[in-house]
């Protein structure tokens, strides 16, 4: 009588009313939010809206235009193979005028030579041909600006050296010049003569290249690149190039990306710096010379908003 009725209240209740609750809100309703959405969903779908699509309105539609209208295009320093729009191979000592034209929006230098955008979106190019740098399908130098092709909703340039991408207003994506190292991501080391689309249009909204590799990041804040492998900041490969577009990471959502030449920077969303590749006279940012192999963050500091390096 006294054994009995003391051990079945006892043991039997406090089993299952301790364990079994406890067990089925803690681990279930925890794992799901966690895992799934915070880490892929909320991260990179929902912040491409706002983060991304703006971001790109100011280089897309210029900042820094004169007038609603445009206004005029100036040059002076060398024009070695017309660089300066001149028509002319001496050197010019003072800011000069090009031409007559007022209705210029945009303007972009290379190494020898130039490229501009007027207010109805025509491209214009000058200076060396070689390679097809000029994306005027010819080798020979052009001593004054001159229009590439028939297209009239050109946006933004990206070049460097003598080879070039540009943007049109359909976000669709073109690249011309020199393929030396596979720059072009077109699978080929042959010189491209002339605007050649590149990628989906609308997939890739940055890109940045130098003389050894290029890197863009796509609508979905991938980071990708192709080039020179030790350039690429993705580890060791047995192949020297990358001939197309590689997705180098994936893990955060990148905003805006700067190639250099033997490697880049990046910015994420959320405004962290980013650095990989040669990193001699400690340009990598990161305190040391030795090479970075993959993306690395530089500091600690979250409100980074551009990067500029050459």
């Amino acid at each position: 009588p006294t054994k009995q009725p003391t051990l079945q209240p006892t043991l039997q209740p406090t089993i299952q009313t301790t364990l079994q609750p406890t067990l089925q809100p803690t681990l279930q309703p925890t794992l799901q939010p966690t895992k799934q959405p915070t880490t892929l969903q909320p991260t990179k779908q929902p912040t491409l809206q706002p983060t991304k699509q703006p971001t790109r309105q100011p280089t897309k539609q210029p900042t820094n235009r004169p007038t609603q209208t445009g206004g005029t295009l100036w040059a002076w320093g060398s024009s070695a193979r017309y660089r300066t729009g001149l028509s002319t191979t001496a050197p010019i000592n003072t800011p000069t005028q090009i031409g007559s034209a007022s209705d210029w929006v945009e303007v972009y230098g290379r190494d020898e030579g130039g490229f501009a955008i007027n207010q109805n979106g025509e491209l214009y190019s000058w200076g060396s041909g070689a390679q097809y740098a000029s994306g005027l399908g010819t080798l020979s130098d052009t001593p004054s600006p001159v229009r590439i092709g028939t297209s009239s909703n050109w946006i933004r340039v990206v070049t460097n050296y003598r080879t070039t991408f540009a943007f049109n207003a359909a976000n669709a994506l073109y690249v011309w010049g020199s393929g030396q190292h596979y720059v072009t991501g077109l699978g080929t080391t042959d010189d491209i003569p002339t605007p050649t689309p590149f990628g989906p249009p609308g997939f890739y909204i940055d890109i940045s290249v130098s003389n050894s590799a290029t890197f863009a990041i796509s609508i979905h804040g991938d980071l990708f690149g192709w080039g020179m492998k030790y350039a690429l900041g993705i580890g060791e490969l047995t192949e020297e190039y990358v001939q197309q577009p590689m997705m180098i990471n994936n893990s955060v959502m990148w905003l805006k990306v700067k190639a250099i030449s033997g490697g880049g920077f990046a910015i994420t969303n959320d405004g962290k710096l980013y650095s990989w590749g040669v990193s001699e006279y400690f340009r990598s940012g990161q305190g040391t010379q030795d090479t970075i192999p993959y993306p690395t963050r530089v500091g600690t500091r979250s409100d980074w908003a551009d990067v500029w390096a050459k």
